[in-house]
């Protein structure tokens, strides 16, 4: 199945299936792709030549910072999730999105880690956002709340291979000479969108089901 991207909304060309397993999250701005891009790609390789490590570089299209997860939710639930989410956008409450990034990590850490991603600490203003409010409430309470509740924005850009071997945090420390520093402020986002999450070979695929500016355009 190849990606499909969606960025009027609605639903329309929804691949097949319901109900679905579906994440909000922030897409990234062009040059923040571009920046990242330029300085992960060639870690990924060092990586993988230099250090013989099992790891995967996603597709700078799949980067983005998860806001809220759904196991299952159907087409009528998806759709009253993103009435809420377009109307905060609109009005403009993730207009100016900004974390504190500190660096790539392994996450979600370094005993037991899955991915490696670029990480920001705990972010309590998420608990002011109106979407914070509504967590008790259905379909928003069939979500994962505890990953809104303590949010600790992250972006995955590469994935270990299933079943393969992992690095320790002894040995992320090795090759700290090799981790690039990341300017934060280089990190913005202009767009909230709900993603169906599907697994084809191994590999995640997220079309976009709903888009919407942040700068409530």
């Amino acid at each position: 199945m190849a990606e499909i991207e969606i960025r009027d909304g609605r639903g329309k060309n929804t691949p097949p299936g319901d109900p679905q397993r579906c994440f909000l999250g922030f897409e990234l701005t062009g040059d923040s792709r571009a920046y990242l891009a330029g300085l992960v790609a060639p870690l990924h390789e060092k990586l993988k030549g230099k250090y013989g490590w099992p790891v995967r570089l996603l597709p700078d299209r799949n980067w983005h910072a998860s806001l809220l997860f759904f196991q299952r939710l159907t087409a009528g639930e998806r759709a009253q999730v993103w009435r809420e989410v377009e109307a905060d956008a609109l009005a403009g409450i993730w207009a100016d999105l900004r974390f504190d990034w500190s660096g790539l990590a392994l996450w979600p850490s370094p005993r037991r880690p899955n991915l490696i991603c670029l990480e920001s600490p705990d972010y309590t203003p998420a608990l002011q956002w109106p979407l914070a409010g509504r967590l008790t409430e259905t379909p928003f309470s069939k979500g994962e709340t505890d990953h809104l509740l303590r949010y600790r924005p992250h972006i995955t850009v590469m994935r270990f291979r299933r079943g393969g071997w992992k690095p320790n945090a002894g040995q992320w420390s090795e090759i700290q000479q090799e981790i690039p520093p990341i300017d934060p402020h280089w990190v913005r986002f202009d767009h909230v969108s709900l993603f169906l999450s599907t697994l084809s070979s191994g590999n995640p695929i997220y079309p976009r089901e709903y888009t919407a500016s942040l700068q409530g355009e």
